[in-house]
């Protein structure tokens, strides 16, 4: 529509025209940003709930890591603690008492034991 610039009511016109159009503007980018801003929460929540689930799957993986290793360790005492017992079984008296006599000395801090024997 034209109108004529001179014209009050035509400037007016194209104001409130203007205005309508800047209005239905600003109504389309609302509605986008809206949409835009609806999209962009879903994938935050999408890649939170992700992560939590591959945290979650790092943890028990770690948690199950930890516990063989703690049972390998657990089962390398034992063994260190059966020869130990196994090869103090095998000593004979004579090497027993050889043995108190050197750690008593060690203990009360006299002479070399060794020196005894």
């Amino acid at each position: 529509m034209t109108r004529n610039s001179d014209d009050p009511a035509g400037k007016l016109g194209e104001l409130l025209e203007t205005e309508a159009e800047l209005d239905a503007m600003m109504d389309r980018v609302r509605r986008d940003s809206d949409q835009l801003i609806a999209q962009a929460r879903e994938s935050a929540d999408r890649r939170r709930i992700r992560s939590k689930e591959e945290l979650e799957a790092e943890t028990q993986a770690l948690q199950l890591r930890i516990a063989k290793e703690r049972d390998r360790m657990i089962a390398e005492i034992y063994r260190e603690a059966k020869r130990e017992t196994e090869a103090l079984n095998g000593l004979d008296e004579g090497q027993v008492d050889a043995l108190a006599r050197l750690v008593v000395s060690r203990l009360i801090g006299f002479g070399d034991a060794e020196k005894e024997s």
